[in-house]
């Protein structure tokens, strides 16, 4: 165990500090570490189940819910135009003048 010398009023005491151990219900996990290929194959799950949760909650939303979304999309919109420089800018347009060829 570590020790730690202290001197108080030009005495030097040896204090040890204990190392407390863990109880035994706690868990312990392993150090494993995962390959960047698990990581991305989770991550891709997890946004096609996200994707498929808004799929879904958007079919089911009603009139009302839909303005309130989409009017909420304009402003998003707005505000992070408003705050784009130029390199941004350009590459937003050249973007959607590709998109426009395309269709």
């Amino acid at each position: 165990t570590p020790e730690k010398n202290t001197t108080k009023n030009n005495q030097q005491k040896s204090v040890r500090i204990p190392q407390f151990k863990l109880p035994p219900s706690s868990r312990t996990f392993p150090n494993q570490t995962t390959s960047d290929i698990q990581t991305l194959a989770w991550n891709q799950s997890r946004q096609d189940k996200h994707r498929e949760r808004v799929r879904l909650s958007r079919q089911n939303e009603d009139d009302d819910q839909y303005e309130k979304r989409t009017e909420q999309n304009r402003k998003h919109m707005y505000i992070s135009r408003q705050s784009e420089n130029d390199d941004q800018y350009e590459k937003r347009t050249q973007n959607d003048r590709e998109r426009q060829c395309v269709s």
